[in-house]
């Protein structure tokens, strides 16, 4: 009798080890098995900074344009030409290209070397940088209210409207230049996006003085303000 007792009170121990065993398992896989602990889960990647743009008008006629993100390197564009230039002081406000031009800014003031020597100073002219900033991301033509409440862009056939009262940005594709180019539709005049040059002048700002007065309807509303060709191949 006693030997049957001990084989049963084994049975009992083996399967409450087994039970054990079991449950412990369940418990570490219990859940969602895609989730990742906080403790794992990678941190988000640090957003990149964003490309500074500014634009410097020089005593012998020429613009400067400089762009680039905070950092040591600096991409310089004047007279047709673009200099890809880094920083030769810790203050980064001296860059230098390979050939040899020398980039100096001093706040608002700057100077211009050439490759070859010759020294140019420069100003600065914040109310050109929308303008060239377009300019550089491919933008053919653009227009904006006086007060800056509205701009509209046209990029290729693309045209994008954005007003400061309304969320998101209106988009027509298909737009294209009628009447020798002096008005572009885009879409239902009631549903799209129209603009008219009126071939006069348009007095807008420091850095932007050749643009021209424009009349724009949008759903229907009308609206004026200034525009202008950025890219001069498609000027008439």
């Amino acid at each position: 009798m006693n030997k049957f007792h001990g084989a049963g009170r084994a049975l009992r121990l083996a399967v409450i080890v087994v039970l054990v065993l079991w449950a412990s398992g369940c418990a570490r896989h219990d859940g969602d098995p895609d989730r990742v602990d906080a403790r794992e889960a990678p941190e988000p990647a640090p957003g990149a900074p964003g490309v500074l743009v500014n634009v410097f008008d020089c005593a012998d006629g020429e613009r400067v344009v400089t762009r680039g993100r905070e950092g040591e390197r600096l991409i310089a564009h004047r007279d047709g030409d673009t200099w890809d230039m880094l920083a030769v002081d810790d203050a980064e406000t001296t860059y230098e290209s390979d050939d040899g031009a020398v980039w100096q800014r001093d706040g608002a003031q700057a100077q211009w070397t050439g490759p070859e020597g010759g020294q140019v100073r420069c100003g600065e002219t914040p109310g050109a940088v929308v303008w060239e900033e377009a300019r550089l991301r491919g933008v053919d033509y653009r227009a904006e209210a006086g007060d800056q409440s509205w701009e509209l862009e046209l990029d290729g056939d693309t045209l994008s409207f954005r007003h400061r009262s309304r969320d998101g940005v209106l988009r027509v594709d298909d737009a294209e230049w009628r009447d020798d180019r002096g008005r572009l539709d885009g879409g239902d005049p009631e549903t799209g996006i129209a603009l008219e040059r009126l071939d006069m002048p348009c007095d807008h700002g420091d850095g932007v003085d050749t643009l021209e007065q424009v009349r724009i309807t949008v759903e229907g509303r009308p609206l004026q303000g200034c525009g202008g060709f950025l890219d001069e191949d498609l000027a008439p």
